[in-house]
Formats: structure tokens, sequence, C-alpha cells
């Protein structure tokens, strides 16, 4: 009788072990990559992250910039799938400013740059990384931008780097940036990307 219950306990395993593999089969049959967003066990992914104070700074945010520019926000993509620095798919979205003030790096005025931000729904995936600033269609930002693995831009220091301009000041009203430096004047932005 123990050869029996060991056997029993075994083809349990086993069926378990068959039931978990690395592929997932699509409603059409055909097999998925176990890398695809198509999740079936998940649906959404929140990333939350938490950020020193210096990152707030418009010296740090600036000096660890390729780039800064005012611009006015004319296009964003809609959400796709992606591969992140660590090989992870993630859901991002292509986010286009034309450029109206270049103070830091070589854009010119009336240039159109594009921004990669992560986070969107794409194919029944949903993607939330908390730390990614929030733009819209027509918003007068003014942005730090550094070199992402993609070979375009990313915002530095995630939403501590994008401003919404309210005339020359440039603003970040989100409560995980202190209060003292929510707003700051352009031209105190324009003196540290000169320093350098």
């Amino acid at each position: 009788m123990p050869t029996l219950s060991r056997l029993f306990i075994c083809g349990v395993l086993l069926a378990l072990l068959c039931g978990c593999s690395s592929e997932s089969v699509s409603n059409d049959g055909g097999n998925q990559s176990a890398n695809s967003l198509s999740h079936e066990e998940t649906s959404q992914v929140i990333v939350e992250t938490q950020w020193p104070e210096e990152v707030s700074s418009v010296a740090w945010l600036v000096r660890n910039s390729s780039a800064v520019i005012r611009g006015t926000v004319t296009g964003i993509s809609d959400p796709f799938e992606a591969t992140d620095v660590m090989g992870q798919l993630i859901v991002c979205h292509d986010v286009e400013i034309a450029v109206s003030n270049s103070i830091k790096g070589s854009h010119r005025r009336g240039e159109t740059v594009t921004v990669r931000v992560r986070g969107g729904s794409f194919e029944g995936f949903t993607y939330v990384d908390d730390d990614q600033p929030v733009f819209t269609i027509g918003e007068d930002v003014l942005v730090m931008l550094a070199q992402n693995e993609w070979g375009g831009y990313g915002v530095t220091g995630a939403f501590s780097g994008k401003f919404h301009m309210e005339n020359e000041v440039a603003r970040r009203d989100d409560a995980r940036v202190p209060t003292e430096m929510r707003g700051v004047g352009i031209g105190l932005i324009e003196a540290e990307a000169h320093r350098e």
C-alpha cells in the first residue's frame, strides 16, 4: 500500500508540473511566447518607486540631463510593448514635443523631440509606473531629458524632471516633490544650464 500512495503523490506532482509551463496557449490554439504581455494570470503590473530628494533639485536635474527643452506637447502615441534594460517586457508610449526653447543641448526651435514614457495598457495588459510623468496634448512643458536605452530620450528624474509652464515659471504640482522645489523661475534653470 505505501507504494500505491507514493505513485498517487508522484502522479499528482507530475500533473501539477505539466500544467505549469513557460508558454501559454492563445485562444486560437497557437503558442504564445512566455515574454508576451498577453498574460492570462496577470493583467496589471504596478511599479512603485522612491527617489531621493536630491533628484528634485534643479541643479541635479540639469547636471544629469543631456538636453533641457521647453515646448508644446503635440502628440502622444498609443501604448506599445517594449523591453527595458533588464530584459523585462513593459508597456510604453511616446510623447512628441515641439521645441520652442532649447536651454541645454543642440535641439532647435520648431524641432520635434520624442520622449519615451513607461506605462499604459496594451492588449489587455496594464503597466503602471508611478514615477513616470504625465503629459497632455497642448501642454506647455519644460523637460529635463536623458538618453535612454532605446537611443531616444526619457525624462531625467522621472516625474521630477517634467514641469508645466505658467508664464516664465516652471511648476511641478506632484506631492512627492518638496514644496519649496515645486515652482522654479526659468531664469534659474537657464543659469544652471550655463554653469556647465
